[in-house]
């Protein structure tokens, strides 16, 4: 499940973390851009009047290349990013030539640009599949403010349902109104940027309460043939951006699940909510003890994400790329994912054949796309090696520096004989040039 802002038509966004960057685009060196920037200057055509127009339908094409051959700070929105690719395009081709020198350079004017914009605050209405027997509760995540709270303003809400009235026609389902309604008080640049600041926050923060219920469930079968989602407080189907009055910044522009489909029940979070919370507030403070909190909560973001997915064949396909980034930060290494995985069990080799039977399976889906009536049990049984890897990464003592430092220590051997040998020759080669 992946969200979208829509206005006249949907756009893919992608998440982001708001900060203050120096800011620069760069070209991938796998490709070459003058290929397709040739291609875009010879269909270049300047009208009378001075305005750029480009011939065919190619455009759009060549506008998705050229995205993929440049390298982005990772924090900016896909959806300002893409919007860029096209605005480039027609100030320079304004102007003069369309080469790889000039592109570059007024890609980077257009962001830093963006970056110099002053940071305004935001509200971002949305809903969670929860009974709404909680009591209020404001939660902290970095800049961004999460309220939990029945009682939300008038304001809001017949702003919000002005705009469902008028999305009908455009969405494939039903808004449920019976899901617990949220606001983020969140900051950016851009609508953009504030929206998905927002849900990058609320995602990390039920990521959190979706682990602690996960904990607790480390097998399931469905018989009456519906997949549901393994987490169980998922996001409602539409999210609306608003000033701190209330009122909608835009009357065209919101976002949505594309694959939403109305939960069977609703949670009860009320019922473990004092230890659900004791839990929250733990995980929260070792997370910001680690020096890498930064990616294991990209981490938990995309655990949670994994878990909301109603198709559990997407749902295991992204959970694998989960283990891949908590055992290999560096994705452009050949990194044994399985050897640095077992590191983490006493049970060595028993692990060893469950993590082989499941990135077997994972490769057949990959490369085949054969399914396999026991989905579930292949999910859950990766599910449960993800979770030991949090709790490992969050529940170690062990001050890494880095996530790269802590992955890397998973390569070690965890024989105690063979630990003790290699501190006997490192202890041997110390002696030797006297340090």
């Amino acid at each position: 499940m992946r969200r979208a802002a829509a206005s006249a038509m949907p756009a893919v966004t992608a998440s982001v973390k708001s900060k203050t960057y120096e800011m620069t685009i760069n070209w991938n060196q796998s490709y070459n851009p003058e290929v397709i920037l040739d291609k875009i200057e010879k269909r270049r055509k300047i009208s009378d009047n001075g305005k750029v127009s480009f011939t065919g339908f190619e455009i759009s094409i060549f506008e998705t290349i050229l995205h993929s051959m440049l390298i982005f700070p990772t924090d900016l929105p896909e959806v300002l990013t893409r919007n860029w690719i096209f605005k480039t395009l027609i100030n320079i081709g304004e102007k003069g030539e369309i080469n790889k020198t000039r592109f570059i350079a007024e890609i980077n004017r257009i962001c830093n640009s963006f970056i110099e914009t002053p940071i305004q605050k935001f509200v971002l209405l949305t809903s969670l599949s929860i009974e709404s027997n909680i009591p209020r509760k404001i939660f902290h995540l970095g800049s961004e403010t999460i309220i939990l709270d029945t009682k939300i303003p008038k304001r809001f809400i017949n702003e919000a349902n002005n705009l469902y009235e008028n999305i009908k026609s455009r969405i494939s389902f039903t808004i449920p109104n019976n899901y617990f309604f949220v606001r983020i008080t969140t900051h950016g640049r851009s609508i953009h940027e504030a929206a998905q600041n927002a849900l990058d926050s609320l995602d990390l923060f039920r990521s959190i309460f979706n682990y602690y219920e996960n904990l607790h469930s480390q097998f399931r079968i469905t018989f009456d043939g519906r997949h549901e989602p393994v987490n169980k407080i998922l996001l409602g189907p539409i999210h609306t951006l608003h000033d701190t009055q209330g009122n909608l910044l835009s009357k065209d522009t919101f976002w949505f699940e594309e694959n939403f489909r109305e939960k069977a029940s609703l949670f009860d979070l009320n019922k473990k909510f004092d230890k659900s919370l004791e839990f929250y507030k733990l995980f929260k403070k070792r997370l910001r003890k680690l020096n890498y909190a930064n990616e294991i909560s990209e981490a938990m973001i995309r655990y949670t994400r994994s878990l909301d997915e109603q198709n559990w064949y997407n749902s295991y396909l992204n959970l694998w790329g989960v283990l891949e980034f908590l055992t290999n930060p560096n994705k452009w290494e050949n990194k044994d994912n399985i050897k640095r995985t077992l590191f983490v069990y006493k049970d060595n080799e028993y692990h060893r054949q469950v993590l082989t039977h499941l990135r077997d399976y994972r490769n057949r889906l990959v490369h085949s796309n054969l399914g396999n009536t026991e989905i579930e049990s292949f999910l859950y049984q990766l599910k449960s090696i993800i979770e030991k890897m949090i709790n490992f990464h969050i529940g170690n003592n062990l001050n890494f520096q880095t996530f790269e430092d802590a992955c890397n220590f998973m390569d070690l051997p965890v024989d105690r004989d063979i630990l003790f040998e290699k501190k006997k020759k490192i202890e041997q080669v110390i002696k030797l040039f006297k340090y």
